[in-house]
C-alpha cells in the first residue's frame, strides 16, 4: 500500500499533551497524532497521514471544510481541513501532529450517503469499492504540457526488450512496516536525500536493424537483433525510451536527467547490464536553479551553484534472461569508488535492535529523536534533513523503508501551503502526460 492509504486502527495508549492539558498524543503507525480528550484507547477510528488528499465529498459530508459553504451542512461550527482537502503537518503548542483521525462509525455513515453498498474497511486502503478515500496531494500547477520542438507522433518504437529496465518502487514508511523487522535483523542505514529520483542503466535494447538486415530476416537468415544501450529516467518516465525521442517533451524547460548524465558522464561509468538507482541533488546545471528547495531553503548538499551531484543509493546487475542481481552496501561502495560516483552516508550497520535501542513499542519516535533523523541538514543548515533509509539485509531483493523527520515533514506541508514547484511531484504528472 502507499504512504499515502488511510488505515483502520484500534487506538491503544495516549501521552499527555507537553503544553496543553486538554490534548492527547497518539502514536499511530509511527506517526504523532494529536487529538482532544474525547478519544481514548479502544476507539476504532481511521487514520489517514499527512499530505494525503481526502475525498472532497467524504470531507463535506462530514462538515471538517473550514469555509462552511462547502460543507453539506453549513449551519453546523466550522472543521479544520482546507479546500484542498489536504492533511497538514502542524505544530500545536510545541508539539507535531502529523495526520488526523476519524471514528470508523460517522466515517462509514459519510462513505454509505455517497456509496451505500460500502462495507467498512480493514488495514490500510485507499478506495472503497469504486469510491475512492485518499491519494497523494500533487500542487495545482500549469505544466509546460508542450515543447517548442515537439516532434510529431505517428507509430513509435520501443527501444526496450522484456524484463530488462525496471522502475525502482516508492520507498514505504517504516512506521507502517515494523512487523518485518526483528530485534536481530540486519540493516543498513543511511542519509535520506532530498533531491530528484533519476535511473541510469545500461540494458539490453533492440537494435535498429538496415533494410538489408530486416529483409535477410524476413529471408530466414539469423541476425543481431539486440545491443547494449544507455536507458535513462525519472521516476516514472523512461526518458528515451523511443528511437525518434519522441518522448523528450516534458513539464521542464530542461532535462534535469539528461543534463546530469552529461555533466557527470554517467554513460561512460556504465558497465553492460548495470542500472543506477539514486537521487539528483544541487542544481539543474543549464539554469542554475535548485533542485529541491523549501521556500529560502535550497537543498544543495554542497554543490556550487550549476552542479549537480548524483547520489547512488541502490545497484542491480541485469542478465540477458532478465533476472537481476541486487548489490549488497559494500559492492555498492565498491563500484561507486572504482567509477567515481556518490553513495550516501552509512549511519549504522548491523541488527536493528542495536540500531533504535528503543525499550518500548515507540520506536519510531526513538528513531526521530536521534540525530541522523532529526534537525538540521549538515549539508544545508539551516534546512532540516530529510531523514534516513533503513535496508534489511536479511533478503536478495531489494527491501527499504524510510523515516522523514518531524521537522522535514513540516517544511513540506509548508511548501504545499505555498504550492511551491516540487519536481520530483511533477515527475508523476509528467508520467500522466506521456500515457
Amino acid at each position: 500500500m502507499n504512504n499515502y492509504s488511510a488505515a483502520s486502527v484500534t487506538l491503544t495508549s495516549a501521552r499527555p499533551h507537553s503544553n496543553a492539558d486538554r490534548l492527547l498524543v497518539w502514536n499511530i503507525l509511527g506517526t504523532p497524532v494529536i487529538t482532544d480528550l474525547s478519544y481514548s484507547p479502544g476507539d476504532y477510528v481511521v487514520f489517514i497521514p499527512a499530505e494525503a488528499e481526502i475525498n472532497p465529498r467524504i470531507i463535506s459530508v462530514l462538515n471538517l471544510y473550514r469555509h462552511t459553504e462547502k460543507n453539506a451542512d453549513p449551519s453546523l461550527k466550522a472543521g479544520y481541513i482546507e479546500d484542498s482537502g489536504r492533511v497538514r503537518t502542524v505544530r500545536l503548542r510545541g508539539e507535531y501532529s502529523a495526520g488526523l483521525v476519524i471514528r470508523m462509525d460517522p466515517f462509514m455513515e459519510a462513505v454509505r450517503k455517497i456509496a451505500p453498498e460500502a462495507q467498512p474497511p480493514t488495514g490500510e486502503f485507499i478506495n472503497i469499492g469504486d469510491l475512492w478515500i485518499t491519494r497523494k496531494y500533487v500542487s495545482k500547477r500549469t505544466y509546460n504540457t508542450k515543447s517548442t520542438n515537439e516532434p510529431a507522433r505517428g507509430k513509435r518504437t520501443s527501444r526496450l526488450i522484456k524484463n530488462q529496465f525496471r522502475f525502482h518502487e516508492d520507498t514505504a514508511q517504516l512506521g507502517r512496516n515494523l512487523f518485518k523487522f526483528g530485534k536481530d535483523t540486519p540493516v543498513h542505514v543511511t542519509e535520506k536525500y532530498h533531491g530528484s529520483s533519476a535511473i541510469y542503466s545500461r540494458l539490453l535494447t533492440k537494435r535498429k536493424l538496415s533494410l538489408l538486415e530486416r529483409l535477410a530476416r524476413f529471408l530466414g537468415v539469423r541476425v543481431q537483433e539486440s545491443e547494449y544501450g544507455f536507458v535513462y529516467g525519472s521516476r516514472r518516465v523512461i526518458k528515451n525510451e523511443f528511437d525518434d525521442n519522441s518522448n523528450k517533451q516534458h513539464y521542464y524547460k530542461t532535462d534535469l536527467w539528461a543534463e546530469a548524465a552529461q555533466k557527470l558522464d554517467i554513460e561512460n561509468k556504465l558497465e553492460d547490464g548495470i542500472t543506477l538507482y539514486g537521487e539528483l541533488v544541487g542544481y539543474v546545471p543549464s539554469t542554475g536553479s535548485p533542485i529541491q528547495r523549501f521556500g529560502k531553503y535550497a537543498y544543495h548538499y554542497l554543490s556550487g551553484r550549476s552542479e549537480v551531484k548524483f547520489i547512488v543509493y541502490r545497484i542491480t546487475q541485469t542478465s540477458n534472461s532478465g533476472r537481476v542481481y541486487e548489490f549488497t552496501p559494500e559492492q555498492i561502495k565498491s563500484y561507486c569508488t572504482q567509477h567515481a560516483l556518490a553513495y550516501p552516508v552509512t549511519h549504522f550497520i548491523g541488527k536493528f535492535g542495536e540500531f533504535h535501542q528503543s525499550s518500548d513499542d515507540d520506536i519510531i519516535s526513538a528513531i526521530r529523536k536521534t540525530p541522523m533523523a532529526s534537525g538540521p541538514c549538515p549539508w544545508n543548515d539551516p534546512a532540516p534533513r530529510e531523514g534516513i533509509v533503513i535496508r534489511r539485509l536479511d533478503v536478495p531483493y531489494w527491501e527499504a523503508y524510510k523515516v522523514k523527520s518531524l521537522e522535514f515533514l513540516e517544511q513540506e506541508t509548508k511548501a504545499n501551503d505555498n504550492n511551491e514547484t516540487n519536481i520530483e511531484d511533477d515527475s508523476d504528472n509528467e508520467h500522466e502526460f506521456q500515457q
